[in-house]
């Protein structure tokens, strides 16, 4: 029997088979798993945002106000304890002054009535000495005239001390003078009631001026703060600001030099900066000044993200800003893996490493990456670190 010479459409046939076979094969094989070196790596990012300065800073306030002595100087630095201004209050002060000009003209007439007949020209010296330093302490208190009311109130006690002095070297037995000086005494002695010695309570800078959000945007409520009350802020909604007590008023505040917070606006959905990273930024207006910050929250409204700063930079003329556009660059420190090499738990990001129990899922923040390479670093500190390897499945 003859035998049949094979064909080429057989061999055709015969190679189409073996394909078939080799790619079943393949596919029932465990997929290929390749191993990355984690490295360290550093991308930049610069952007525009709005931002909102929040002031660590203690604001005194105080009730019935008639006049301040300001003792430190604007924007000066005070530490705890040294005094900052002499406060002295309307209806207090007035009450007194009554009293003690109406004792004063007692003693007058008394006074006249009694040496009608008799001449002491240094105790008339004395009791125009005293009268003099009275008027000029009730024109200062009146605001007729400018001065230092406590260089004056001292003043006025040394020479009503003499006047005392003479009076107990020269005592005259009459019972009603002395007890009219002795109430001129007592109602003197309340003055030093009149004026309240402001003192530091913290250290920090003082400052006598305000824009009216101390009490809204505060450090204590600063991850509070809503998307719209920064926004409200920023463009100096007046009607936000809180309705002070017709009887209180600020006085002084003192900011903190050590800490102090921003709360960066921005519209870009996107961005996603994590806790821990560090942001450089300057305020529009202040390009010569240079301040960093560490991302100590990130708030998302609507379009808005709100990245919450702590700063510990110096303050210095940010003390007297609260809002402005900013320039944030964003220097982006971390482990650079593979893209090939994130995988996702229940859409928690992270990468797979070879360990003793086998592969091990290691969770990471994101916190930049390309079409290439990912910035990460593990959520656990210490989790993953340069040279290790990274399995890409």
């Amino acid at each position: 029997m003859a035998k049949r010479r094979a064909t080429g459409r057989f061999y055709f046939l015969l190679i189409l088979l073996l394909g078939v076979i080799a790619y079943f094969l393949y596919q029932q094989m465990p997929a290929r798993v390749t191993e990355a070196t984690v490295s360290t790596a550093m991308s930049t990012d610069e952007r525009q945002v709005d931002a909102v300065i929040v002031r660590d800073e203690l604001v005194v306030s105080y009730e019935g106000l008639e006049k301040v002595d300001f003792i430190a100087a604007e924007g000066s630095y005070v530490s705890m304890g040294d005094p900052v201004a002499d406060i002295y209050t309307t209806s207090y002060i007035q009450k007194e002054m009554n009293k003690l000009v109406t004792t004063r003209e007692s003693i007058r007439a008394y006074h006249q009535e009694l040496f009608a007949e008799m001449t002491d020209t240094t105790l008339e010296r004395l009791d125009r000495d005293v009268q003099l330093k009275a008027i000029e302490l009730k024109r200062l208190v009146t605001g007729e005239n400018s001065g230092n009311m406590s260089n004056l109130e001292d003043e006025l006690a040394a020479v009503m001390l003499e006047r005392q002095n003479y009076l107990s070297a020269n005592r005259l037995d009459d019972t009603k003078l002395m007890q009219l000086y002795q109430d001129e005494s007592a109602r003197t002695g309340s003055i030093s009631h009149w004026r309240n010695s402001a003192t530091a309570d913290r250290s920090g800078i003082v400052s006598f001026y305000f824009d009216g959000y101390e009490d809204i945007v505060t450090a204590e409520g600063f991850t509070s703060l809503s998307a719209d009350t920064l926004r409200r802020v920023f463009q100096g909604d007046t009607s936000i600001q809180t309705q002070k007590s017709k009887r209180s008023e600020q006085v002084f505040r003192i900011v903190s030099d050590e800490i102090w917070y921003v709360a960066l606006i921005s519209r870009d959905a996107s961005w996603s900066p994590v806790t821990g990273q560090q942001l450089s930024f300057q305020l529009q207006g202040f390009e010569d000044l240079l301040y960093s910050g560490t991302v100590i929250g990130v708030q998302r409204s609507g379009n808005d993200v709100i990245i919450q700063l702590s700063c510990t930079d110096p303050i210095g003329p940010l003390a007297y800003q609260r809002a402005g556009r900013a320039n944030v660059g964003i220097y982006t420190t971390g482990l650079s893996v593979p893209v090939r090499a994130l995988h996702f738990q229940n859409e928690q990001p992270g990468v797979w490493i070879q360990s003793n129990y086998g592969p091990t899922f290691i969770p990471v923040d994101i916190l930049s990456q390309d079409n290439e390479d990912a910035i990460i670093q593990p959520m656990q500190h210490d989790a993953l670190y340069e040279g290790q390897t990274v399995i890409i499945y």
